[in-house]
């Protein structure tokens, strides 16, 4: 393939994943991130190195290494801010289960445990509980809110059952394979790309450990 067309497509695949980041920034899909670092790791450092790679080439590689870094400072903190809400959702679940064994009629209870499922994604136990609330005091949550708690459960239930990971982003599926593929025949020009597009992978949990 000539070198035109190489650098062509290098530059079409290093722009599609400039976007992706910018989307990332934008969008506040960086959690346990802190913004700082995404901003200046994660969009302009790599933007930059990309924007001035056309004098200098060489350039390129500052792009997965201002990634490759962005990723070693951030990936144990957001493992750890994950586990952490984890933890805390089972504590909120713990307590909120004993006072519901303790006190029946405790509406307050089960519109915890109901909001904890929720969050958990266990969409029939939180129905049930929200339910159980409405019984138990009409206050404490009207028809009308169990309605409309009802919609959000079918919605968020659909949502689950929507394809996860790469497979649900079939643009940035194709343009991973075409970064990676691009590397073997000019590294720097491939990498630029595939380290921005895995980040916003990782980012998404489209890579697992969300």
């Amino acid at each position: 393939m000539p070198d035109i067309v190489l650098l062509a497509f290098g530059h079409l695949l290093m722009l599609y994943a400039a976007v992706s980041l910018a989307a990332a920034w934008a969008w506040g899909s960086r959690r346990g991130v802190p913004e700082s670092l995404m901003t200046t790791l994660g969009l302009a450092i790599p933007v930059g190195a990309w924007a001035t790679s056309i004098a200098q080439p060489r350039l390129l590689w500052v792009t997965p290494a201002s990634l490759g870094l962005l990723y070693l400072l951030t990936a144990r903190p957001r493992a750890e801010l994950v586990e952490r809400m984890r933890q805390d959702l089972a504590k909120e679940r713990a307590a909120a289960e004993d006072r519901a064994i303790a006190r029946p009629d405790d509406g307050a209870a089960r519109m915890t445990l109901a909001r904890v499922a929720e969050k958990e994604g266990r969409f029939d136990d939180a129905l049930d509980h929200y339910e159980a609330a409405h019984k138990i005091s009409d206050l404490m949550l009207p028809a009308a809110e169990l309605s409309a708690a009802k919609d959000r459960l079918d919605a968020m239930r659909a949502e689950a059952g929507r394809k996860k990971g790469l497979t649900a982003h079939p643009l940035d599926a194709l343009a991973l394979a075409a970064s990676a593929l691009l590397a073997f025949n000019a590294p720097a020009l491939g990498l630029a790309p595939l380290s921005g597009l895995l980040f916003v992978s990782w980012l998404r949990g489209d890579l697992g450990g969300e």
